[in-house]
């Protein structure tokens, strides 16, 4: 398994960015406000900005290292890079598009280059140009010819950013199965929060120029003291399960989480879930309510015993509960006054109320496995 290490201090004009991290083959989310300096960092890795102090290294192979003089120019990192903007050539064929990429790499149309023609689901377009596709399509052409070029590093930069959310929700399966196939470090930029809880297995968050945090995105979400630079009205956790059975009758998923069952509302595809398929769920805090006993009669069906082990009491009408559910966490935004009123304190039992619909269908991800191509209108374009 290749490995990632990148510790930078790079300076753009009055702009600086500085920190360090390491992440390993998957999906590592870098998550920021605009002007956190993101793109300086992937542009940085790419080597399209030559830093005052750096290593960086894939494996064994080191593209800076500024003690020692090295710097390799970008065309020789092994680096496939997805702009926000695709870049096609637009005289060309979606075919030669990608050709370009394979030419540099030696794939020409062998096994390789089927391979990610058939992963991206892109078959049937290969004889168009970009001018006739949809954003969609074009922006899984952009991550085909990315992907021929033999990387060893895949840098992403806010790649759905130009799509509507409904394309958006199209191309995520295939992101899924290029981190689940590729087997090799991808940076993902994105400042939609949605997205780096789908997709990301690592997160690097940027504030002001600085890398202020990184690691297992299922660590960081569940930290309380993050909240500010992962948006606190967004706060949620990561929740690993199993599926463990299906309700055909209600539509509804059956998922195992530390030996609790949740139910959770499915999608059209939802039988086709295998028993045992692990799956990511992500529990918005807003969507959490507590009580000190279970509740039969109330239409919150997941009702779910957590042991407090952190409240944290903000300046105005609300507060944070974090609790133990098994091995991993829950966190559930309330008032103040609640937490006075149910007099909670830490090392209580209490039980978390969460709807089924409260777990939205796009964030749960099964991984590994075969992802069936998404279904729904036309990705076509009508202009």
């Amino acid at each position: 398994m290749t490995d990632l290490l990148v510790e930078i201090d790079t300076r753009v004009g009055n702009f600086s960015l500085q920190g360090s991290f390491a992440a390993t083959a998957g999906i590592t989310a870098v998550f920021g406000k605009s002007g956190a300096g993101k793109s300086t960092l992937l542009r940085t890795v790419a080597g399209l900005i030559r830093p005052q102090r750096a290593v960086i290294r894939i494996g064994d192979r080191l593209l800076d290292d500024t003690a020692a003089g090295i710097h390799l120019p970008a065309r020789q990192r092994r680096i496939g890079f997805v702009f926000q903007d695709d870049r096609l050539f637009p005289h060309l064929s979606v075919r030669r598009n990608i050709l370009y990429g394979a030419g540099r790499h030696g794939a020409s149309d062998g096994a390789e280059m089927q391979h990610v023609i058939a992963l991206l689901g892109i078959g049937d377009l290969l004889s168009r140009r970009p001018q006739s596709l949809s954003g969609g399509e074009r922006k899984r052409v952009a991550i085909a010819r990315a992907l021929l070029s033999g990387p060893e590093l895949l840098l992403m930069d806010e790649p759905l950013a130009s799509l509507d959310h409904a394309r958006r929700a199209r191309i995520m399966p295939y992101l899924e199965r290029i981190r689940d196939e590729a087997h090799i470090p991808i940076l993902y930029v994105s400042h939609e929060i949605d997205e780096v809880a789908r997709l990301a297995d690592t997160l690097v968050i940027l504030s002001d120029g600085k890398i202020v945090e990184s690691g297992a995105a299922a660590d960081l979400f569940a930290r309380l003291d993050l909240g500010p630079a992962l948006g606190r009205h967004e706060a949620s956790v990561l929740l690993e399960g199993m599926v463990s059975g299906h309700d055909r009758d209600y539509a509804l998923i059956q998922v195992d989480v530390d030996g609790r069952r949740v139910l959770l509302a499915g999608g059209d595809d939802a039988n086709e879930l295998a028993i045992g398929t692990p799956v990511r769920l992500r529990v918005r805090a807003r969507d959490v309510a507590l009580s000190l006993a279970a509740q039969p009669d109330i239409s919150m069906r997941n009702q779910l015993p957590m042991t407090i082990d952190y409240i944290r009491q903000e300046a105005g009408a609300h507060a944070e509960v974090r609790g133990r559910l098994g091995r991993q966490f829950l966190r559930a935004r309330v008032t103040r006054k609640t937490v006075d009123d149910l007099a909670l304190q830490e090392g209580m039992q209490v039980w978390a109320l969460i709807k089924t619909i409260s777990f939205d269908r796009r964030l749960v991800q099964p991984r590994p496995g075969p992802v069936k191509s998404p279904d729904g209108e036309d990705e076509r374009s009508t202009t």
